[in-house]
This record gives structure tokens, C-alpha cells and sequence, in this order.
């Protein structure tokens, strides 16, 4: 059962595991197959790192002004955070979500 204490989340559980997970959380068990049953306890949690990397306001405008094509804008946008590093505003906001 889940013991976390915030408004909008108290006692939810996710049966949903993530295939790959890139965050490192003590309640994901990445020694089990791939997608097995996995739950755990639903949570929000705004990491400094990630939003003030990749989620700021002029990460959002810069993406808009600097990419007209939809290609580079779509690309940009989704990042390639498992090859570089680079989140991009899309992934880079899901953890903070």
C-alpha cells in the first residue's frame, strides 16, 4: 500500500510498469521481465534538475521560433534523452508531471 501523503495522490497505485525505467525510484523493481506486473504508488515529483533544464519558458519559445519545419520542431521537441542526454521540453516535462 502506498504511504504517500499529497492532496491529489494519497493511496493511488499505478499497475503499470515502465519497460525501460530511466529514473532511479525505490519502488520500481527493474529485476523483473520485461512489462511483468509492477505497481506502485503514484506520486509527483518537480525535480529542479530536469525542470531547469529542459522546461523553462525559453525552452518552449526557442523550440517555436528556431523550428519552422515540423521535422526539426517534432524532433527538438521530443529530445533524444537516451543518446545525449537531451530531454527536450516533451520528456523533460514527464518526470515532473
Amino acid at each position: 500500500m502506498c504511504h504517500w501523503e499529497m492532496a491529489d495522490f494519497i493511496s493511488y497505485v499505478v499497475d503499470i510498469a515502465p519497460v525501460f525505467p530511466s529514473l532511479d525510484e525505490p519502488d520500481i523493481n527493474s529485476s523483473l521481465p520485461l512489462l511483468s506486473y509492477n505497481p506502485r504508488c503514484l506520486k509527483r515529483d518537480i525535480s529542479v534538475w530536469t525542470s531547469s533544464k529542459w522546461t523553462r519558458d525559453i525552452d518552449s519559445y526557442d523550440l517555436i521560433v528556431q523550428n519552422p519545419e515540423i521535422y526539426w520542431f517534432q524532433t527538438i521537441m521530443q529530445g533524444n534523452g537516451f543518446v545525449d542526454g537531451f530531454l527536450g521540453v516533451h520528456s523533460g516535462g514527464l518526470p515532473i508531471l
